[in-house]
């Protein structure tokens, strides 16, 4: 995985988390976003 795509998906992570899921949760979805 590119360190762009990486950075990308850990803010994304970071946000969901911040909104209240857990952070498999957010890790998770995040990744799927990126993979669209």
């Amino acid at each position: 995985m590119e360190k762009e795509i990486l950075e990308k998906v850990l803010i994304k992570a970071v946000k969901y988390y911040f909104k209240g899921l857990s952070a498999k949760e957010a890790v998770n979805k995040a990744l799927e976003e990126i993979k669209e």
